[in-house]
């Protein structure tokens, strides 16, 4: 199953069900452009896992009603985002360890270009149940294409053009794990805006190429 990297576009999606956020990153390798069948949307099939699939029950068990009962009801980009909220409001069972791990996962992470990734410690740290911790940020191959959006967001003359712009920069997105061979770095654009770029260059068709 193909959840991040590509941009490769599909009519349809069948799909064994997952937890909320993996779904919308596999649903979101249909239709991406609007281009498509079915009139213009793209169809998503999720059928019930069979055997042991890699996932917490209770999880497991609140994205799929959350899929019977509202996936219906999407419309939006922020309908994922508000889904996805909910979906972690109900999952989430807050601990003093699993706060004080997220306290410092964040502090990694905010400056991840300076983190030593080499480090087994830190490795551990960013380990999660479905693999290793990822971050979306962009291609250095893309980065010109970046910064041609980013100028027109400043010059931009009204709010809608602005959000239409930066959805355009969020199609570059890559979901990028954190692991020693992958280097990270801060570029800013206009106004101080600051992207987190992957040092790798990018095939659409072959994904990300990290260096080893």
């Amino acid at each position: 199953m193909i959840e991040v990297s590509l941009d490769i576009d599909y009519d349809i999606l069948f799909t064994e069900a997952c937890y909320w956020d993996s779904l919308v990153q596999r649903a979101g390798r249909i239709n991406r452009y609007g281009k498509l069948g079915n009139k213009g949307e793209g169809l998503v099939k999720v059928f019930l896992p069979e055997g042991n699939p890699p996932y917490d029950p209770r999880m497991l068990k609140n994205s799929v009603e959350l899929i019977l009962g509202k996936a219906q009801s999407i419309s939006s980009e922020m309908d994922y985002v508000r889904l996805t909220n909910e979906f972690y409001d109900q999952s989430w069972q807050p601990s003093e360890e699993a706060e004080e791990r997220y306290e410092t996962i964040w502090m990694i992470v905010r400056y991840i270009y300076r983190a030593n990734l080499s480090e087994e410690g830190m490795i551990k740290l960013l380990r999660t149940r479905s693999g290793l911790l990822t971050i979306n940020s962009y291609s250095r191959s893309h980065w010109e294409e970046i910064v041609s959006l980013d100028k027109a967001i400043s010059s931009a003359a009204d709010i809608e053009k602005k959000l239409e712009l930066q959805q355009q920069i969020r199609m570059y997105f890559i979901n990028v794990p954190v692991i020693e061979s992958v280097k990270f770095k801060s570029r800013f654009g206009e106004n101080d805006r600051e992207y987190i770029i992957v040092e790798a260059d990018y095939n659409p068709t072959l994904g990300l190429f990290a260096e080893v």
